[in-house]
């Protein structure tokens, strides 16, 4: 009877002792993100230009140039459960030059040609509401809703020779404020995401910048070019490393 109850005691004490391996806490899935990422889109530039050297001449314009930017992040995700959380990122990046060329319509053998040139220059935070909605293992998906805000600066590359007058046009600013949504997947400490951003939807502009012409040599206004910048929606993919 002894070696009956010993027994059960050793067996019981063999069930507690792995009692807390069973149920230990899953790995945390706070903390601080560092990556890069990539966005495709298109941005528009339109330029209505007014000269009045020989005869008042008038020309409109409008061009969309295919946009890729590329961007440092710098983040932080917080988990309230097992599935819901929450993530905030700062990013700041650069695009490729968007060329644009704008040609009078005259008699003239050689008509005024107007080129110019900007590099998308942008930074900008968001913030994200998380949802892992499947976990195997140390796979997981999650999706994300939420909005962001970001600064788009389009630095003048160019200066351009109108016949016999050189032009420097000033830099446009653009702010945005737009929704978000996101399909993520992790592993372990990676994470690789694709982002809607439906900045195209809220019609997103830069505010208008004139800039006035004046003959070489001469304090004689001649023409007045007006520019715009119009942002549409972009895809985006990055990549992000988990602290």
């Amino acid at each position: 009877m002894k070696q009956v109850i010993g027994a059960l005691l050793l067996c019981g004490s063999l069930l507690f002792a792995q009692e807390p391996q069973e149920n230990k806490d899953p790995p945390s899935k706070n903390g601080f993100l560092l990556g890069v990422e990539g966005s495709f889109g298109f941005k528009s530039i339109k330029q209505a230009l007014q000269y009045d050297l020989v005869e008042p001449l008038y020309k409109d314009q409008t061009s969309e140039h295919f946009s890729f930017i590329g961007s440092l992040k710098f983040g932080y995700q917080h988990y309230f459960s097992q599935s819901l959380g929450l993530k905030a990122n700062v990013f700041v990046g650069v695009g490729n030059p968007m060329n644009q060329k704008l040609e009078l319509s005259t008699p003239d053998p050689t008509p005024p040609v107007f080129e110019s040139s900007y590099l998308p220059i942008m930074s900008g935070v968001e913030l994200e509401g998380l949802w892992d909605f499947w976990e195997e293992g140390k796979h997981i998906l999650s999706v994300g809703f939420g909005v962001g805000y970001r600064f788009t600066c389009f630095k003048n590359l160019k200066k351009s020779d109108l016949q016999f007058e050189e032009v420097t046009l000033d830099d446009l600013g653009m702010h945005e404020v737009y929704p978000l949504v996101s399909l993520s997947y992790a592993y372990e400490k990676h994470q690789i995401t694709l982002s809607y951003r439906f900045e195209g939807y809220l019609q997103a502009k830069s505010q208008k910048q004139s800039d006035e012409i004046y003959s070489q040599g001469e304090n004689l206004k001649i023409g007045e070019l007006t520019t715009q910048a119009i942002q549409s929606t972009q895809i985006t993919l990055s990549y992000a490393y988990r602290f």
